[in-house]
């Protein structure tokens, strides 16, 4: 099972879904920053999440891959597994493509395995999925 941890979780999630067809997919969807003055809010507010009857069928006891688009403060990752952790997976693996370099703010507990694309420095990174400006983005 994927579990996509929104928004920045869906591009990679859906790209990962072409190469291993047959896993199922679901979504988990937090909000790190205020949509009006895109501040960090001091923990991450849950929109959506896992209803029990899928957890039974597709989380307990099985093995989980978590994927997001990068590791910057660690606090999204860290409360979507504890979370995650009362749903009793067997195992939970994470797929980040960017893990940044430096000290996070929170634990990374019980995950088995780490899969990341690429350690890069701590800068701020706008994928092209998340441009509100498409066009000066592909012009850098």
């Amino acid at each position: 099972l994927c579990i996509r941890i929104g928004g920045g979780g869906y591009i990679p999630a859906r790209i990962l879904r072409t190469y291993i067809p047959e896993i199922p997919v679901l979504a988990v969807t937090l909000n790190f920053y205020c949509d009006v003055t895109l501040e960090v809010r001091p923990e991450p507010k849950i929109i959506q999440w896992i209803d029990a009857q899928t957890a039974d069928e597709y989380i307990k006891g099985k093995r989980v891959l978590l994927v997001d688009d990068i590791d910057d403060t660690r606090i999204t990752l860290s409360t979507v597994l504890a979370k995650l952790s009362e749903l009793t997976p067997a195992a939970v693996g994470v797929f980040v493509l960017h893990s940044k370099k430096k000290d996070y703010k929170a634990p990374a507990e019980g995950i088995s395995e780490w899969f990341v694309g690429a350690e890069i420095d701590n800068h701020w990174v706008e994928y092209p999925w998340d441009a509100i400006d498409v066009d000066k983005h592909h012009a850098r």
